[in-house]
């Protein structure tokens, strides 16, 4: 087993245990399908009833369902999806409550980072895994005001090729620290034009659900609304999420930076991607290696519109968390904040 240092006042001691001991969860779905728990009546029938004496065992004939009731049935939502598992067996954090909320709980105590001057109605977020990524997001957790009650999660989607954007079909998410409920948002955002059915196979999303504990944490109580952004209208898609934000929301952009280059290069080339944000330069985060370029594109078109401004909280890379400095990836936390001097348009 590979050996790694004890970083952040024992947050990753408590880190390496969580992952080096916790099991996968049995599931009883072959590998590869939707890991979804749907709800099961109460009283059905374990097997067939047996009929009373001398009575025809033969069923009476049920009419053919229309195709309205087909298509509503398809739609209906399913109870949870389980969050934490990829659903082939890789978990994005350990599933015995406690050492998860510890975990989170270090994390935040531990984090430092720039001081937000103002209130928080947006943040990007790294999108990988706690130990590489946890203590700069949660940075920007630590920060969030407590009267958050609707949380917008904009994730890229890891499936190849996919256009459009798509709302999960669920009725909530389910993490180690319990159940995060969908706002009614999501439901009346998956009926715009451009939003499409989830790309076939996709329940799971590290970027959105590795969000969902530091949420748990600082917030308590809050409703989501999750969307997987492929390729699609920045602007459109910011036009469509405005008219449902109030000044109990909060969106998320979930984002790594660059990827696979040696520490000095990645930090040079996230330091551009960072001030490309910070300074609403669109056209340098459209060429920069950021997982989430779409939705931070959103997020700052958002911003823009409403008049927010950008401010850097932490940089780290995981050169810095894990010590290993030949392949890095790239974290940020920046805050989108009401007021203060936006710079390029």
């Amino acid at each position: 087993m590979r050996r790694w240092p004890v970083i952040f006042l024992g947050a990753g001691s408590l880190l390496l245990l969580a992952i080096s001991f916790a099991q996968p969860v049995a599931v009883n779905q072959p590998t590869g399908k939707a890991q979804v728990q749907a709800v099961q009546p109460a009283a059905k029938a374990q097997g067939q009833a047996v009929q009373p004496a001398g009575k025809a065992q033969v069923q009476p004939a049920q009419p053919a369902a229309s195709k309205a009731q087909v298509q509503s049935a398809q739609k209906k939502p399913t109870t949870a999806i389980n969050a934490g598992s990829s659903g082939a067996g890789n978990r994005y954090y350990p599933p015995d409550p406690a050492m998860l909320r510890l975990i989170v709980q270090r994390l935040l105590s531990a984090a430092a980072g720039n001081k937000v001057q103002g209130k928080i109605f947006g943040l990007v977020s790294p999108d990988h895994g706690y130990l590489s990524s946890g203590i700069v997001a949660a940075a920007g957790y630590k920060q969030l005001p407590p009267s958050i009650k609707t949380v917008f999660i904009l994730a890229p989607s890891h499936q190849p090729n996919f256009s459009g954007v798509s709302i999960p079909v669920s009725q909530s998410y389910r993490t180690p620290l319990g159940e995060v409920p969908l706002s009614a948002i999501a439901e009346k955002l998956s009926r715009q034009p451009g939003f499409t059915p989830a790309p076939k196979g996709q329940t799971h999303e590290q970027s959105i659900e590795i969000q969902l504990p530091f949420l748990q944490q600082a917030l308590k109580r809050f409703e989501l609304v999750p969307v997987l952004v492929g390729k699609t209208d920045p602007l459109k898609l910011a036009q469509q999420i405005i008219p449902h934000l109030t000044d109990e929301s909060l969106i998320i952009a979930s984002s790594s930076l660059s990827e696979q280059h040696p520490y000095d290069k990645a930090a040079s080339l996230d330091k551009k991607t960072t001030t490309a944000i910070t300074s609403f330069d669109f056209n340098t985060l459209a060429s920069s290696e950021a997982s989430g370029k779409t939705s931070i594109a959103v997020l700052m078109e958002i911003a823009r519109q409403k008049k927010w401004s950008a401010q850097l909280i932490d940089y780290k890379n995981s050169g810095n968390t894990t010590r290993a400095r030949k392949q890095v990836a790239g974290f940020a936390s920046i805050a989108f904040v009401e007021g203060g001097k936006q710079g390029k348009k």
